[in-house]
């Protein structure tokens, strides 16, 4: 009986391990668009590549439970198919036992994925934001001057037409108060950048300019200048992004402890508590994938890889669907979206359970 348990669990676990491999690949190979980005901007490679390690334990918590599912079906239809779960009954394998590897499989994937979820993807999604935001500035500080895009920094909105190495064109800046409200427009048609790392500032020397002064809206000042220095301390915006996380970056304690900030502001609480029972839900979702995927495997009876691969993607997508209802539904409160979440988890659990009984009396 145990060389028939070890031989549940390895091929169990072997094709778990594959998917696992595969799906994250896949996951990783989408992130190459922006790290291609990245790095046309003037990002060190190595920056990047630690950018994309960051990310993997946010890939983890989906590409875990998918790769779960995807297993449990393949390797029970193809049991199935094979006739090896009704030898294993006629030897007195009863069906609970049969499938005992990946209920215990299931239970530690749930235990991981629901630490991923609480504790390690916010923190290292919100150390990828900084890195990109943050440590990719510093190690680059022009690349964040990307032509024919408009920068928003502490204060100010840059527009640069057009960049050579440090030369510039086409120059736009937006300086702004706390409200947003317009006090400078500075225009030029050239320029160049000098970049001080160790001060961590950039200095923008500006050519035939045209300083705009808004403070008085009725009659504003236009004062042409032949050459103008415009300092930048870009230090300041990493400070600044580093203060705030959204709600998506925040770990389950801060969770908790802004859940009570707002309630003792009369503050309105569904995304926090969307974004928790979010997390919660989807890290319980390898014991519902395997649950519902075993019975369907067992019934369908198909050996072949792609039917098996096919039902699975179904199973998932109709799954991440109620979490995408849920999010969609965050101005809604009277609608209990943080509830709805759970409908495919019980749903799964419940009806695989049922299934397996079904399939136990025959």
């Amino acid at each position: 009986m145990k060389i028939i348990t070890a031989y549940i669990t390895k091929t169990l676990l072997l094709y778990t391990l594959i998917g696992l491999a595969v799906l994250t690949f896949v996951m990783v190979s989408a992130q190459m668009f922006r790290a291609f980005e990245m790095l046309a901007r003037g990002i060190p490679p190595a920056t990047i590549v630690r950018f994309i390690l960051y990310l993997i334990p946010y890939m983890l918590q989906f590409t875990a439970p998918l790769a779960l599912l995807c297993a449990a079906v393949l390797v029970f239809s193809r049991f199935s198919a094979d006739n090896e779960i009704t030898a294993m009954r006629a030897g007195g394998f009863s069906l609970w036992r049969i499938i005992a590897p990946a209920a215990v499989l299931a239970v530690l994937l749930t235990g991981v994925c629901l630490y991923l979820q609480l504790h390690v993807s916010p923190e290292y999604n919100y150390r990828a934001r900084q890195m990109r935001q943050g440590e990719a500035i510093t190690s680059a500080p022009l690349a964040f001057l990307e032509p024919g895009r408009h920068v928003e920094l502490p204060g100010y909105i840059i527009y640069v037409g057009g960049r050579s190495d440090n030369k510039i064109s086409s120059v736009q800046i937006y300086e702004v108060d706390d409200r947003g409200e317009l006090l400078r427009d500075i225009t030029a048609r050239h320029g160049q950048v000098i970049v001080d790392q160790e001060a961590e500032k950039i200095e923008m020397i500006l050519e035939d300019a045209m300083v705009t002064d808004m403070e008085s809206r009725d009659r504003p000042t236009h004062i042409p200048m032949r050459r103008i220095t415009f300092p930048l301390e870009y230090a300041r915006q990493l400070d600044q992004e580093r203060l705030g996380r959204g709600i998506k970056l925040m770990d389950l304690p801060t969770l908790f402890s802004h859940i009570q900030i707002y309630r003792e502001r009369n503050m309105r609480t569904t995304p926090l508590f969307i974004e928790l029972h979010n997390r919660l839900a989807l890290g319980f979702s390898p014991l519902a994938f395997m649950l519902v995927g075993i019975p369907f495997a067992i019934r369908t009876r198909r050996s072949e890889t792609s039917i098996g691969l096919l039902a699975s993607v179904g199973l998932a997508m109709f799954f991440y669907v109620f979490v995408i209802v849920s999010q969609s539904l965050e101005g809604s409160p009277q609608y209990q979206p943080e509830l709805l979440v759970w409908l495919p988890n019980i749903f799964y659990q419940i009806g695989g359970l049922a299934a397996l009984r079904k399939i136990e009396k025959h």
